[in-house]
Parts: C-alpha cells; structure tokens; sequence
C-alpha cells in the first residue's frame, strides 16, 4: 500500500504502482506549469474497446489535433500509458479536460480517476451535436454490433456476438 498526495492510496504490484507513479508525477508537473499554456482549453477522448485503444485531442473549435489508434493485445494500462506518453511528447503542456468511454472504459476512468461516459451515450451525443441529420447510426466492435435510430426519440438493439474486430468465426 502506497499512500500519494491528497490521500490517494494505492495496493498493486510493484509493476502497476510505478506505472501510477509516473502518471501521477506527469499530472503533477503539469498542474504546477499551467500558467505556461496556449489559452485553449482542449478535450481529449480516450476509447477503451474490447481490442483498441483510441485517443482523441480536440481544440476549442472541436477540430482533431492529435489522434491515436492502437491495439492493445490485452494490455490496456500499458497501452494507454504510451498513448498518453506519445501525445504529451507531440502537443506538450495542454490543459485538457478528459472522458473515458468503451467496454473497458468504467475499469480505466476509476483507475485514473477521470469521468466517464456510456459509449452509447457518447456516440449518440457526437452524431447528434455534429452531423445532426443523421438518423441511423451503426457501430461495430470488436464484442458486439450496435444500431441506434435517432428518429424523435433514441432506441437501440444490440447483437451480443459481433466478429468484426475478433477474427472470430461465428
């Protein structure tokens, strides 16, 4: 058991808590060098599949500055450590504010302590806010096939065995 500061404690193994550790010293730095940013606000997005990792900085016009798609192999935590490492080496010391989404997404937001949104939510929202005249949405993972209507009022089906993404022969 590690104890940070503010009261974060942490019981892992010793790999895990270094990962934290570095994580949490980069958190760090950054809230002490805030008064050394461009002004903008940006968002970032990180999507955590079944077999992907996706991460996503967007500017204050909502434009894509960086993103990012990796296969995790069943390693999420690494994979999205060097996705948050690659990202700082290219855009620096941003201030950002953060959402996680995605099948492994609630697990990773509780790890980082970040929020979360329902990725149902999250993609019904985007359609809706960004290509408006949208009235179907299909989305296929790497666990499952969703389809929205977004005709008046949201509904959904969802199949529970999708092979795209699994290479799997159902």
């Amino acid at each position: 058991m590690i104890k940070l500061y503010g009261g974060i404690q942490l019981s892992m193994s010793s790999f895990f808590i270094k990962i934290i550790l570095i994580i949490y010293v980069m958190c760090v730095w950054v809230i002490y060098n805030w008064g050394k940013w461009d002004g903008i606000m940006y968002k970032v997005g990180i999507d955590v599949g079944s077999t992907t990792v996706k991460l996503v900085v967007l500017d204050n016009r909502n434009r894509i500055i960086y993103s990012k798609y990796k296969r995790h192999f069943s390693d999420i935590r690494i994979s999205i450590v060097r996705l948050v490492e690659n990202a700082y080496k290219i855009l620096g010391n941003i201030k950002c504010s953060i959402v996680v989404t995605g099948s492994g997404g609630l697990s990773v937001s509780k790890w980082l302590n970040l929020n979360f949104v329902q990725e149902v939510i999250a993609c019904s929202r985007t359609v809706e806010e960004f290509i408006p005249e949208t009235d179907v949405v299909i989305e296929l993972g790497g666990e499952d096939a969703k389809i929205t209507y977004l005709n008046g009022s949201i509904e959904q089906r969802m199949n529970g065995s999708c092979a795209g993404g699994t290479r799997s022969e159902e």
